[in-house]
């Protein structure tokens, strides 16, 4: 009896956080029936910027599902990580923009949306000057000053998508109409907030031009509350402001995300991350994987390469969302 051949695949899966939830453990699964039906040796590598989704958790819900890792150059059951990198390697390396790291003190828990809307656009306006600023990388310290005047493309996050629209009015209200979006999603009860009477109802279809406008256009400013934080590539960004509260290390980081791309991508040599009080900042900037799993990884020659942007198929980047007949068609595909 002739011996079996296997095809081997490397398939990577993108934003591999959303592998935990029951949609994607069933793709994961199918991708495994595959396995013998198509004769295929699979290895399944996630790509992920936010692993730890419950960090009370003895073990996370990505190493439950991402069993084999590397160690010490060596294939083991003990990790779940091929390899990891910090900030500081990614940044040393072109790859991620040098952040600095801006306070913005004068707020306090529970303040109007008014109030905290003229606070942001009083530092926007400022251009964060004589505001105490931090590098980002620990190793050099504090900066006297930021090292570029401008604050080139910016993103605000806030709280619900009532204060972004009242934002977006307060920066109008001061010359930038032109200059100003948003990414917010859109429906009907949005308009009937009582914070909101009086002012003119705007389309999910303007919500696309002005994103639109913020990548290729003249808008420079660009207001959400969750719509950037995955499925969207704007490189260009280089300010972020993090005046949407939240204690969540996972929406921190895919905020933070959004200014971080470096000159080798595309991106800024150096990023603005304006914190309006999300005292877990400088943790995530700091953390350093454990040096046993920070591996030296390299594709192994051979295998055929399939994508899966998790990200994309559950609904981000405006795709739609895909029903679970289609989702296993593009894999069988």
């Amino acid at each position: 009896m002739a011996e079996k051949t296997f095809r081997p695949m490397l398939t990577y899966a993108d934003e591999a956080h959303h592998a935990t939830s029951k949609n994607y453990k069933n793709i994961l699964r199918a991708l495994e029936d595959l396995k013998e039906s198509k004769n295929i040796r699979l290895h399944i590598i996630g790509l992920t910027a936010t692993p730890k989704l419950k960090e009370t958790r003895l073990a996370t819900d990505i190493e439950r599902i991402f069993t084999h890792g590397v160690e010490n150059n060596t294939a083991s059951t003990n990790t779940c990580y091929a390899c990891r990198v910090s900030i500081h390697e990614l940044v040393a390396n072109g790859f991620l923009s040098k952040p600095y790291l801006v306070r913005i003190n004068d707020t306090y828990e529970g303040e109007s949306n008014k109030r905290m809307n003229e606070v942001i656009v009083s530092a926007y306006l400022s251009k964060l000057k004589d505001k105490p600023v931090e590098c980002g990388d620990t190793s050099e310290g504090n900066e006297d000053s930021l090292p570029i005047d401008e604050l080139g493309k910016t993103v605000i996050f806030v709280n619900s998508r009532v204060q972004a629209i009242l934002l977006k009015n307060e920066f109008e209200a001061v010359g930038l109409k032109e200059k100003c979006g948003l990414a917010i999603s859109i429906d009907k009860t949005l308009w009937q907030q009582k914070e909101l009477q009086g002012i003119i109802p705007i389309t999910d279809k303007d919500v696309s031009k002005d994103i639109e406008d913020f990548k290729h256009g003249t808008k420079t400013i660009l207001i959400s509350v969750d719509m950037l934080l995955e499925g969207i590539d704007i490189p260009t960004i280089q300010t972020v402001f993090l005046a949407r509260k939240t204690e969540n290390s996972k929406l921190i980081t895919q905020m933070v995300g959004r200014g971080l791309r470096g000159l080798k991508v595309g991106g800024t040599e150096v990023a603005y991350l304006v914190d309006f009080g999300n005292n877990k900042l400088d943790k995530i900037l700091s953390e350093t994987p454990d040096a046993s799993k920070n591996n030296a990884f390299d594709l192994i020659g051979g295998y055929e390469i399939t994508g899966t942007d998790f990200g994309g198929l559950g609904g981000g980047g405006g795709r739609g969302t895909l029903s679970d007949d289609e989702k296993f068609d593009m894999l069988r595909d």
